[in-house]
């Protein structure tokens, strides 16, 4: 029996937790971290043949995030479009990965901070038309002008960037961005 438990670590003093360490066997699956993610998109690639540059492997992070199972779609459909002993370019990955909300976010929060309304509205015209929710992208904007803030607030206070990650919580590529901004 195999029991899949997603979202954060469980409460390891909670009797059924304890329990089912003690009959089975309790495996922690962690996310990739940057430096293994660059490794294992360039295997990927590898196994049907196609070569992948640096900056494209950097731009479709930058697009998808880290979420494996959205990374292997894009990469399948990549791998097809150059073509066997082809090169992925970022050229490629700009023209092919479907952007996740979260990105478009962050491209309309730039937008907006660089007074850009025409670019910022346009950003924001597409999310309606990828049937988004209004509410959902409001809710987003706020996180992300929160992100901004606390980042802002704490690097004025003197902390690093590794101590301002790790107490908002953010994936290192996530503040990289939020940062940029």
């Amino acid at each position: 029996l195999i029991l899949v438990i997603p979202g954060e670590k469980p409460d390891e003093r909670k009797k059924v937790v304890k329990e089912l360490k003690k009959q089975g066997v309790c495996i922690d699956f962690q996310p990739l971290r940057e430096g293994d993610l660059f490794s294992w998109i360039q295997r990927e690639v590898k196994k049907n043949k196609v070569d992948i540059q640096t900056e494209a492997v950097t731009a479709l992070l930058d697009l998808i995030g880290n979420d494996l199972r959205s990374i292997q779609q894009e990469l399948s459909k990549m791998t097809l479009y150059v073509g066997e002993g082809g090169t992925i370019t970022s050229e490629v990955v700009h023209l092919l990965a479907s952007r996740h909300i979260d990105q478009n976010i962050f491209q309309l929060v730039e937008y907006a901070a660089r007074k850009d309304i025409e670019k910022a509205l346009r950003e924001y015209y597409d999310l309606l038309l990828n049937k988004e929710e209004p509410i959902k992208i409001l809710v987003l904007l706020a996180r992300q002008f929160r992100i901004l803030l606390q980042i802002k607030i704490m690097g004025d206070r003197g902390y690093s960037p590794q101590q301002i990650t790790q107490s908002i919580g953010l994936k290192p590529f996530v503040f990289k961005k939020a940062y940029d901004q």
